[in-house]
């Protein structure tokens, strides 16, 4: 895989190194990273990630927003919108498995595409690097997690269930 010239990852890096989770990265490691990684321009909304798909890739948005959205019969539903120095895809650093949303970058986007094979180089390569950015991923998976599970909480707090109905119905039955 052709990475980035040096000057396409230096503008990059500058994007990146504004961002709360890439402050502490050291200027070397994260050129590396991004020399070896595909850059893609969105100059028009574009289709980055097709749900059901498999790419061993995982993508930094460096400027701009991407929305996730997911199939539901004849229509997507949105889910988020992930922004400058976030990152999505993950599950394609650690497994062949198929993706379980759309994502769309927003035109004036751009991202990072990092390939499994060359990330597992890298933490080999550069281990205190590959350390910190595994530990990003970490932490951004766990937010979404505690999203998913406010979510899984609020939509039960709300839910109403059959005992709930059949208090609604005596209720209506009792005022007759």
């Amino acid at each position: 895989m052709v990475g980035m010239e040096t000057a396409e990852a230096r503008e990059v890096y500058g994007y990146l190194k504004g961002t709360p989770l890439f402050t502490y990265f050291e200027e070397k490691s994260m050129m590396d990273l991004l020399q070896n990684s595909r850059l893609i321009r969105c100059d028009t909304e574009q289709r980055v990630i097709q749900e059901g798909e498999v790419v061993p890739e995982f993508y930094l948005v460096a400027r701009g927003s991407v929305d996730v959205t997911v199939s539901e019969g004849d229509r997507e539903v949105f889910i988020s919108t992930i922004g400058e120095g976030e990152f999505f895809g993950e599950a394609g650093l650690f497994a062949r498995v198929r993706r379980t949303a759309n994502v769309v970058a927003s035109d004036g986007t751009v991202l990072v595409a990092v390939n499994r094979a060359f990330f597992l180089s890298f933490l080999q390569k550069r281990p205190k690097a590959g350390i910190q950015f595994l530990m990003l991923i970490i932490y951004s998976l766990l937010k979404k997690l505690r999203t998913v599970n406010q979510e899984l909480a609020f939509e039960r707090k709300f839910d109403i269930d059959q005992e709930d109905i059949d208090d609604i119905i005596r209720g209506i039955l009792e005022e007759k």
